[in-house]
């Protein structure tokens, strides 16, 4: 509890916070105290409120409140912010009933503040209306609460685990951010929020309204919204049209700055109080971003989408769907079969994916754990009586025999709560009893209501239980609403690969599949990817298609990966003045990057500060996913400062959160991260984090974290000369069976 506060100057109560208004001591104006709860707060709960302090009190930006110093209150964390009189806009939309041309000028204001923030590169991640002040003397727009925002753009998987609580966030939300869409998220998430603040504004309805948080995910993803000319006949269609564009589902389908958008409603304003009313006009002809964005559109693969999308539709119809899905690293697989999230999200289905890894190969089942662990986290994201319904529907289907599965996937036990043990078995016998219960497990969270998409990555790395257990859910005749994939890189897999082997048993038991297999693009693909990545139609853009289809040959990582590290070291740039994009062709045919895209990626990450670049050495080395707490450990240094290392990586899109760990962006961001280790010390390296994990772990985390703790060991195996690190690592051995 916070001593000494005097509640009657308490400007706001928040989930973890509280903002007094103050005096203080020293400063010449009235400033506010943001203060958390709880006095020993949650690493998250401390990382944000230092977010906050860093971007607002290093900004220019004349749209945010200054943050002016950190200390503490009763050995409470808080921040001291610039007081501003006024009140938020959720107050007022309850308290003000503008008319129509003050509705405009604050929808104008509102995109102009956004626009502030977007020169200064800020990506706020959280608009609503809660975190937008009005202030009372000039009506000047303030945004607030910068605990989640970036400097630059983030790369992540999204909000794909949203908590009952954060239903009025929701409404707000961007497709993207959902989780349910592969898409990578950059500001014209923002840009969608202010969509939907605009529909409030001139409508006084929001675009999608429920109590339930996985509706309105479902319906920023899936629904389209009335047009607010049809709610509200007064309005200019022109108004109307803005509104809709920027809560395109698609984040290349709508503006791509926040000056766009300010620019088209300040035409409407000067119409209005010049001629009294406003006539139809062109929108988004002034909306440069100069920005290179990620497309979401995968270029030249039409054919194949359609296919999947057929097989899903199969699936959904009640039967089960297997496809082999195979082409060469960096050729799109895991991006194409991402395609489905948005299918799936509309049947109101699941999709889970999991990703072996290289390094950690022999962990048995990994993929499938990282997987179905992501479905028990999606349930347990639903309100009370959701989960109420999946664990009875668990539990009246499966008894204690689930109490198996829990093993492998603990969070099981936090949806039917604590089982009683089972009697233990060995060897082959576990294995069978383990697979059965999992196919078991299958159909009893499957039907025509909750169609599941199961997506396997990387199968040339898996461990023989999971390709087994992938040959038993391909093999069973009984599971329906299913579709179940593997991927796998074509030119890893010879002919005596356990993979083709499993596969040719399938053929042999007359278990159908499918295959299909990914091609690199044409240079058509290249020239529309490169044209929709620069968000141009100018007519010169097949000259750089040329030089980076030469560089390339289609390979659509590398396409990307290059046309990034071309922008990052500005020999491709826009010129704001000719409101074109220009490049140094010359330079560009220069670089020699011999058709390798590790060798690109490898001379990028040596760009970043050396800090940076270790920390990721050491994460390449535990595998394709990691989290903080491991590399704290492993680094001896807190995980705030691992934090703080991390974001440079996300902000360059090398990284990506995920949960409460991260992941590499792609499996050759992290080959080359792991080629730059020297190989006389990746010895040295596995064996040190084996021992400090090792050291740091008590007896229950061991168990828990045994297959990655082994794995380091064992990768460090020959650097061991103690005789009791020897019987340890037999030990451990042992004890993974």
């Amino acid at each position: 509890m916070i001593k000494k506060i005097d509640h009657a100057n308490v400007i706001h109560y928040g989930a973890d916070s509280l903002i007094i208004k103050t005096s203080g001591t020293g400063l010449s104006k009235p400033f506010c105290q943001k203060i958390l709860s709880e006095e020993f707060p949650s690493p998250e709960t401390l990382a944000r409120l230092d977010n906050e302090f860093d971007i607002c009190s290093k900004t220019n930006c004349s749209s945010i409140r200054k943050a002016l110093k950190k200390e503490k209150q009763d050995d409470h964390a808080s921040i001291l912010l610039e007081y501003i009189e006024g009140k938020d806009l959720n107050k007022y939309f309850i308290t003000e009933k503008p008319d129509f041309l003050q509705q405009l000028h604050l929808a104008a204001d509102l995109a102009s503040a956004l626009t502030d923030l977007q020169k200064e590169n800020i990506f706020h991640r959280q608009v609503h209306p809660s975190n937008i002040l009005i202030e009372q003397a000039t009506g000047k727009i303030f945004f607030i609460d910068f605990g989640l925002a970036t400097i630059g753009n983030v790369f992540e998987s999204g909000v794909s685990h949203v908590q009952d609580k954060q239903v009025e966030v929701l409404k707000y939300i961007a497709p993207e951010q959902t989780g349910r869409i592969n898409r990578a998220i950059d500001n014209r998430a923002d840009l969608y929020a202010l969509g939907v603040i605009l529909y409030r504004l001139f409508t006084g309805v929001l675009p999608f309204e429920s109590k339930e948080g996985l509706e309105l995910i479902y319906a920023h993803v899936a629904k389209t919204p009335e047009e607010p000319v049809q709610l509200n006949s007064d309005l200019p269609k022109v108004v109307s049209d803005i509104i809709m564009k920027l809560l395109s589902k698609n984040a290349e389908d709508r503006y791509q700055s926040a000056f766009g958008v300010k620019n088209d409603l300040e035409k409407c304003l000067h119409q209005l109080e010049t001629s009294k009313k406003i006539e139809p006009f062109p929108i988004a002809e002034s909306d440069f971003s100069g920005k290179l964005y990620i497309p979401s559109k995968l270029y030249g693969r039409e054919k194949e989408i359609k296919y999947l999308h057929h097989l899903f539709d199969t699936s959904a119809d009640g039967k089960k769907t297997t496809l082999f899905f195979s082409g060469y690293s960096g050729s799109g697989k895991s991006a194409l079969i991402d395609t489905l999230q948005k299918p799936v999200s509309q049947k109101k289905g699941f999709f889970i994916k999991g990703k072996f890894d290289q390094i950690s190969s022999d962990t048995p089942y990994s993929t499938f754990v990282q997987a179905f662990s992501e479905l028990i986290q999606m349930i347990m994201t639903g309100d009370e009586a959701y989960q109420l319904r999946w664990k009875k529907r668990i539990m009246d289907s499966m008894g204690n025999s689930v109490k198996i599965l829990t093993e492998f996937i603990p969070g099981i036990e936090d949806l039917v709560g604590k089982l009683p043990d089972i009697p233990l078995l060995k060897g082959i016998e576990a294995q069978n009893r383990f697979n059965y219960e999992f196919v078991r497990f299958i159909k009893t969270i499957t039907d025509k209501d909750h169609p599941l998409v199961i997506f396997v990555d990387d199968l040339q790395w898996a461990d023989a239980s999971s390709l087994n257990l992938f040959k038993v859910i391909a093999g069973n005749r009984d599971i329906e609403y299913v579709m179940l994939i593997g991927a796998y890189r074509k030119n890893e897999v010879d002919e005596n690969h356990p993979l083709l082997k499993k596969m040719a048993e399938l053929r042999e038991e007359s278990a159908f599949y499918e295959e299909m297999e990914l091609k690199d693009l044409l240079y058509e693909d290249v020239h529309e990817l490169v044209s929709g990545s620069l968000m141009t139609e100018q007519e010169n853009i097949s000259f750089l298609s040329d030089i980076i289809f030469s560089k390339t040959q289609g390979n659509a990582f590398y396409v990307w990966q290059f046309l990034k590290s071309i922008y990052d070291e500005r020999l491709l740039w826009f010129d704001f003045d000719l409101q074109r994009w220009q490049w140094n062709a010359e330079l560009i045919m220069q670089m020699n990057v011999s058709g390798n895209v590790v060798e690109l990626m490898t001379a990028y990450v040596q760009r970043l500060p050396v800090e940076t670049l270790d920390l990721l050495q050491t994460a390449s080395s535990i595998g394709n996913r990691f989290d903080k707490r491991t590399l704290s450990v492993i680094r001896q240094v807190n995980e705030k400062k691992v934090e703080n290392l991390m974001n440079i990586s996300i902000t360059e899109g090398l990284i990506i959160p995920f949960g409460a760990e991260y992941k590499f962006a792609h499996d050759r961001i992290q080959q080359a991260i792991y080629s730059l280790i020297p190989e006389k010390e990746k010895t040295a390296l596995h064996l040190l984090n084996g021992k400090r994990l090792a050291a740091h772990y008590n007896q229950f985390e061991v168990q828990d974290k045994l297959f990655d703790l082994v794995n380091q060991w064992n990768l460090g195996v020959d650097g061991i000369t103690d005789e009791k690190e020897k019987s340890y690592l037999a030990n451990l051995n042992l004890m993974a069976g």
